[in-house]
């Protein structure tokens, strides 16, 4: 997938925001594509150049507008949006937010993705929200931590004490876990979708949804569509 990188404020440093992308491309070839499709090399991000045609734009923009609409003002087919003045306020780095969602949209472009768990119960396939809160560094640059398909989907036989890696950083201690300050969506036919957390959000996401621009505003909305 190829993601382009716009700065809409016009204020990071051109070689933060290359230290960015080196640390970007380096998750997406040499760790999401281990644990998933294997494609990474296919994978490119650059910064906007002539000849170059993006599936995804990475916009870091200042704060979000109070009227955009739901949460496809945010995190929607073909955009990202990471709101710098928002995380600035919540002393979360923008590397980390943005990491993120392109995580997400390479693992579920359409962003409407679901897994039934062996229990009967929906839930989103959202493979950052559960470790939301944990992060590491690449080559100096704060990155997302995220879940594996295992997380989801664990092998057949699985048991507690598995050597079988759920998330990056091998955190997790059972599939579909959420780890404190992550949160994942479930969905009931009877109810609609709800959030599920463990403890306190983090204070960007905590914003975001106070301004209904999370991905839990779109789906209810879509559902009344």
């Amino acid at each position: 997938m190829k993601f382009e990188l716009v700065d809409a404020t016009n204020s990071i440093a051109m070689a933060d925001l290359a230290a960015y992308l080196a640390a970007q491309q380096t998750q997406l070839r040499a760790h999401y594509s281990a644990c998933f499709d294997g494609d990474g090399d296919a994978d490119l991000l650059s910064i906007p150049r002539a000849n170059f045609t993006p599936d995804m734009v990475c916009r870091i923009e200042p704060h979000a507008p109070a009227d955009m609409e739901g949460a496809e003002g945010f995190h929607e087919l073909g955009t990202l949006h990471v709101f710098l003045d928002i995380a600035h306020e919540a002393n979360t780095s923008w590397t980390s937010i943005m990491s993120h969602e392109v995580l997400e949209a390479r693992a579920d472009t359409r962003l409407h993705r679901c897994v039934e768990l062996d229990d009967g119960s929906i839930w989103d396939y959202e493979i950052c929200d559960r470790v939301e809160a944990d992060s590491y560094m690449i080559s100096g640059v704060e990155m997302s931590n995220f879940n594996t398909p295992a997380c989801f989907e664990p092998p057949p036989g699985w048991a507690p004490g598995a050597a079988i890696r759920l998330d990056w950083l091998g955190l997790s201690s059972k599939p579909n876990e959420i780890r404190p300050g992550g949160y994942a969506q479930r969905f009931d036919p009877s109810q609609g979708w709800s959030q599920v957390t463990n403890g306190e959000m983090r204070a960007y996401r905590r914003e975001l949804a106070a301004r209904g621009l999370s991905r839990l505003h779109k789906r209810r909305r879509r559902l009344h569509r």
